[in-house]
C-alpha cells in the first residue's frame, strides 16, 4: 500500500493535470471585515468545541520518554528542575479543568503517555500511572468535559526507542497492546485518536532528522518502512478499540490526526512547481488513504499554508520555500495566517466520506492581539463548509495552555491558557479565550462577536 502511494502520487506529478490554485490575498480580502455581513453564524447542536493538548508537552517528568532524552541531550534544552515539571498539569489537572469549564468548552484532546503506561516495554505495565489517567478523565467528566484521547503524539518509551522504535516490525503488535490495555481501563471514551500526525515522525525522525531517532535519509527507505509499521499499528489498535467497546455494547469513534497544511507552488504559473503541490497534498493523506474502512472520522491539523517548488533532488522532487511567503499576519513563529486554507483543506477531506473533526488549528500569540480575529476567522471558514455540506463534527484550539512546543521550547505561546513561567506556573484565562468560549457556549458567531473582535467596538 505504501509503495502503491508513492507511486500514484509520481504520477500525478509527471502526468496530472496541475490543480487550481487559490493563493488567496491579505486577510480581509478572504473573509468578510464587515459585521453587517455576518449574521449569526449558527453551527450544528452537537459541534463540539474543544482544546487540545498532550501529555509530553504539558506534564513533566517524562523521564522514560525517548523526547526526554532528545530534549535535554540533542536540542541542548537542559532543564531546570522547574522547567522539568513543563507546565506539572500532570498534578494540576483538576486546575486546569475548572478553567475549562470557565472557558466555556465541551471537550479537551489529551494524549496518553505511553512511556508512563509501560516504561520497561513489553507488555510491563504500570498500574498507578492507568489510575492517574483514569482520574484526569473522571476530572473531565465530572465537569461535563467530553474526554478525547489520543494514544500517540510523537513519544515513544525509551526502551522501545532503543530497540528500533518505529523500525522494529513488532511494534505495530507493541502499540496494540498498549492500546488494548488503555482501553480497557478507560470506559465510557468514545473518541479515540491513534496517532497524532504521523506523517512528522516519518519526516521529521527519517528523513530531515528533526525529531527522535534523528534519522536522516534523502533515499527514504526507512521513513517508508516506518510509515508502513505506523498504519499497521493504527489499523490493530482500531480492532482492538472496537472490540473493546463491543463487549461493553458501547460506540467508539477512531481515527487520527494527520498534518494537513494547504500546500501550494511557489509560483503559481509554473506548471512544475503546480504538479508538486499536487503530489504533497496528495502524500499528506497517505494515513487516511492506508487506514480505508478503519477510521470512523478523519482528523485535520492545520495551522497554514505552505510553499513549495519543484526541484529534482527534492523528496516527490518537492522543496519547501516558505511557510511565511503569503501577505497574511504573521504569527510569533513567524507562519502566516490564512483561514481560507482551512476551508480548502476540508473540501479536500471531504472525499473519503467520514466525519471530519478539525482537531488542532491555533496561533502562537504571547501578546493575544491576534488570537481572537484567529479563531473567528477560521470558523468562519469552518461555517462555510458546513452550510456547503461537509459533516465537519468538531474544531479544536491549539492548545489549551502554554507548552513545551518540541524544538522550539517554551517560548512558543499558543495556550488559550497563559502560563507564567517565572511565578510558579501560574494559570490565567487569556482574552482570546473568552471570545472562542462565548462561540462555544452559544454555538454561534453574532454580528456583535464580530463588530467586538473586528471593529473593536
Amino acid at each position: 500500500m505504501a509503495l502503491l502511494v508513492i507511486f500514484i502520487a509520481t504520477l500525478l506529478l509527471f502526468l496530472g493535470e496541475p490543480q487550481k490554485i487559490q493563493r488567496g490575498g491579505a486577510l480581509n480580502e478572504v473573509v468578510p471585515d464587515r459585521a453587517d455581513v455576518v449574521t449569526n453564524l449558527v453551527f450544528p447542536k452537537n459541534f463540539v468545541f474543544g482544546a487540545a493538548s498532550s501529555a509530553y508537552q504539558t506534564e513533566g517528568g517524562n523521564t522514560h520518554s525517548d523526547w526526554y532524552y532528545w530534549q535535554s541531550e540533542k536540542l541542548g534544552h537542559k532543564l531546570t528542575p522547574a522547567e522539568d515539571l513543563q507546565i506539572d498539569h500532570y498534578h494540576r489537572f483538576n486546575e486546569d479543568f475548572d478553567l475549562v469549564k470557565q472557558i466555556g468548552l465541551g471537550s479537551v484532546r489529551i494524549s496518553i503517555e505511553w512511556a508512563r503506561i509501560e516504561p520497561d516495554c513489553y507488555g510491563k505495565f504500570d498500574a498507578r500511572e492507568m489510575a492517574h489517567y483514569k482520574e484526569v478523565v473522571r476530572a473531565m467528566k465530572k465537569r461535563g468535559i467530553t474526554p478525547f484521547i489520543n494514544l500517540h503524539h510523537f513519544s515513544l518509551p525509551m526502551c522501545y526507542a532503543q530497540s528500533g522504535g518505529w523500525l522494529d516490525p513488532q511494534m505495530p503488535e507493541y502499540f496494540a497492546r498498549y492500546a488494548a490495555y488503555v482501553a480497557k481501563h478507560l470506559p465510557g471514551v468514545e473518541w479515540w485518536m491513534t496517532f497524532n500526525e504521523p506523517m512528522v515522525v516519518v519526516m521529521d525522525g527519517y528523513i530531515h532528522g528533526r525529531y527522535p531517532p534523528g534519522v536522516k535519509d534523502a533515499t527514504g527507505e526507512e521513513a517508508l518502512q516506518v510509515a508502513v509499521n505506523i498504519l499497521e499499528a493504527h489499523r490493530r489498535a482500531y480492532r482492538e478499540i472496537h472490540a473493546i467497546a463491543r463487549k461493553r455494547n458501547a460506540k467508539a469513534m477512531v481515527g487520527m490526526a494527520s498534518f494537513t497544511p494547504l500546500y501550494l507552488p511557489s509560483s503559481p504559473d509554473n506548471a512544475s512547481d503546480k504538479r508538486v503541490a499536487l503530489g504533497f497534498n496528495f502524500l499528506k493523506r497517505f494515513f487516511d488513504i492506508g487506514a480505508g474502512r478503519e477510521q470512523d472520522y478523519v482528523g485535520i491539523n492545520y495551522y497554514s499554508r505552505h510553499f513549495l517548488k519543484f526541484s529534482v533532488w527534492g523528496l516527490l522532487f518537492g522543496e519547501y520555500v516558505s511557510q511565511s511567503q503569503g501577505d497574511g499576519a504573521k504569527t510569533d513563529m513567524g507562519w502566516e495566517v490564512y483561514p481560507y486554507g482551512l476551508y480548502e483543506v476540508i473540501q479536500e477531506y471531504r472525499s473519503f466520506g467520514k466525519p471530519i473533526i478539525v482537531t488542532e488549528n491555533g496561533i502562537a500569540d504571547g501578546k493575544d492581539e491576534k488570537r481572537p480575529r484567529f479563531i473567528l476567522e477560521h470558523l468562519y471558514w469552518v461555517h462555510k463548509a458546513i452550510q456547503e455540506g461537509a459533516d465537519v463534527r468538531g474544531y479544536f484550539v491549539w492548545s489549551l495552555t502554554d507548552t513545551y512546543e518540541w524544538n522550539y521550547g517554551f517560548e512558543s505561546r499558543f495556550g488559550l491558557i497563559a502560563i507564567d513561567y517565572e511565578h510558579g506556573l501560574a494559570r490565567s484565562i487569556r482574552p482570546g479565550a473568552l471570545v472562542y468560549g462565548e462561540v462555544a457556549r452559544t454555538k454561534k458567531i453574532t454580528p456583535e462577536l464580530w463588530r467586538k473582535v473586528f471593529l473593536k467596538k
